[in-house]
């Protein structure tokens, strides 16, 4: 099973049936807690990736999360049944002043912790990687002239090394590096992915550029999965990513994830919230999030969100396509008691 296949739903039983009966039409909407929740700490980066889709909303909304009311949303997933929180952008999550603290009180609070990070500053990762059930580097080229063109920071060579610390520490902890593809960057993708594995990376991550045009690539990516062996993974997400309308399906599977941006606003969706007629469903300064994931807005939107006529016309590229895929499959099932 791959770290970020589709039939990683299936390992959630119960919550895969209560958007089944979604689908039946048995509930109005989902009431289980996400899955897991995409947590930005703060919207200050110290990169300026070109291709970046989260610019504008940093822009709009500078400064850290408050770790207070983190702290209140940790109690609040932990009783509601989340199992994991993936720590992410906006910006550079180790920016936080309290980036360590708030690492520590989700693990206090028996939920596991997933990271995406630019590898810039490694020394907070490395010293809790114990901390981290799987940590993502996200590097995004092959040489140190385009990092510093397309990144804004002469550190291709910093990171890698980083990298390198990371892998030599992590133990059990699963160590990816993802990759933006673009039309700047597969020139020497195959030495870069071959230094990784002799590293000990787990897994190398590729997409397609998202929301930038003039950046993607149309290159055919399946081959680089020959770099793969037992202990090292090449996966390739490029089909699943160039796919927009959401497959032409009604999104059923909003809610295994929850976007909280840095201004403790909660997105249904990871894709739309930086749309601004897709607006949050309610802000942690004012209501507890069981208070919001029940609340009338988070149902309405779930209401637009199976629409078939919204998705097929809003929906971006998105990693949830896939999921709902697999979910449409199995309703659409007749035959139900044979194999």
């Amino acid at each position: 099973m791959s770290e970020i296949g589709k039939l990683k739903l299936a390992l959630f039983r119960d919550k895969l049936d209560s958007i089944i009966k979604l689908c039946q039409g048995e509930k109005e909407y989902d009431e289980m807690y996400p899955i897991s929740v995409e947590l930005s700490l703060t919207n200050d980066c110290n990169l300026k990736c070109a291709w970046c889709c989260d610019t504008t909303v940093r822009q709009k909304h500078p400064g850290h999360a408050d770790k207070e009311i983190l702290f209140d949303l940790f109690r609040d997933l932990q009783d509601g049944g989340t199992k994991g929180i993936t720590i992410e952008g906006g910006g550079e999550p180790t920016m936080h002043p309290d980036f360590e603290e708030i690492i520590k009180k989700i693990r206090d609070h028996n939920m596991a912790v997933g990271l995406f990070t630019n590898g810039v500053q490694h020394e907070k990762v490395l010293s809790n990687i114990d901390s981290f059930e799987w940590v993502r580097v996200s590097l995004d080229a092959d040489n140190p002239n385009t990092f510093k063109e397309h990144k804004g920071f002469d550190g291709f060579e910093i990171v890698m090394k980083n990298i390198e610390r990371l892998a030599e520490k992590k133990g059990n902890v699963v160590l990816g590096v993802g990759y933006v593809a673009t039309r700047y960057t597969m020139g020497n993708i195959e030495d870069v992915i071959e230094r990784l594995r002799d590293m000990g990376v787990n897994y190398f991550y590729i997409r397609p550029v998202e929301d930038n045009p003039e950046y993607s690539s149309r290159n055919d990516m399946e081959w680089l999965k020959q770099y793969s062996t037992n202990d090292f993974e090449v996966i390739v997400n490029y089909y699943g990513r160039v796919k927009g309308g959401n497959a032409n399906l009604p999104c059923m599977c909003h809610s295994i994830s929850v976007v909280i941006t840095a201004d403790a606003s909660v997105y249904m969706c990871g894709r739309l919230h930086i749309h601004p007629d897709h607006k949050p469903v309610g802000n942690l300064k004012n209501q507890s999030f069981n208070e919001i994931w029940n609340n009338k807005n988070r149902i309405l939107q779930t209401k637009t969100l199976t629409e078939i006529d919204f998705t097929k016309k809003n929906c971006p590229v998105c990693r949830i396509t896939k999921y709902n895929e697999f979910v449409d499959e199995i309703v659409r099932t007749k035959t139900i008691n044979f194999i």
